[in-house]
């Protein structure tokens, strides 16, 4: 396979209902491997997948590319993004740490993470990476381990960190897949 035709190395950390979708439609696409860390879901999703049921696209089941139990088993690979979609809490302190592993010179950083003000510890520990972060509007939930209920709604709306940095046109290869895949996604 030519550079043109390579795949795309995405590594997701948080393989909660947000995360498994998101994931999904990025690699249904046919574009973008998966190595999706998979923590307290780890042994249901290694031996069953994702079973998604989603009134806008179906019942599936998703099985990443690759499925790890945590980030240090993401080693030896060099990941083009690192989408982290766990649960933010910047009063309880900096969690950029928990990606340090999986990330090179040439790694795009996604957050799509609650709360407001997440973005400044992951710049200054990754200052030499592009950094996008996002606002999901989904309704989904991960009623048990590896099972996900979606509903219609997965739109999303990604931001280059800092505004107007020549990040946005590493967010814009995402943005179209996604939106190639039935999620509306604006940059």
């Amino acid at each position: 396979m030519d550079s043109a035709q390579r795949r795309l190395k995405v590594l997701l950390v948080g393989t909660g209902a947000l995360g498994s979708v998101y994931a999904w439609r990025l690699q249904t696409s046919g574009k973008v491997e998966i190595t999706a860390v998979c923590r307290s879901n780890y042994a249901a999703v290694q031996q069953n997948g994702f079973l998604i049921q989603s009134a806008a696209f179906g019942t599936h089941t998703y099985r990443p590319t690759k499925i790890i139990s945590s980030i240090s088993n993401a080693t030896g690979e060099i990941y083009d993004y690192v989408i982290v979609c766990t649960k933010a809490l910047p009063n309880l302190g900096d969690n950029s740490d928990i990606i340090a592993p999986a990330v090179s010179p040439s790694t795009t950083i996604v957050l799509v993470q609650n709360g407001i003000g997440i973005e400044e510890p992951f710049a200054r520990r990754y200052p030499q990476n592009p950094l996008g972060s996002a606002v999901a509007y989904i309704d989904a939930s991960q009623p048990e381990q590896g099972i996900i209920n979606h509903g219609h709604i997965s739109a999303m709306t990604l931001g280059a960190y800092p505004p107007h940095s020549e990040h946005s046109a590493r967010l814009t290869v995402l943005s179209e897949i996604w939106n190639q895949q039935g999620i509306p996604c604006t940059v």
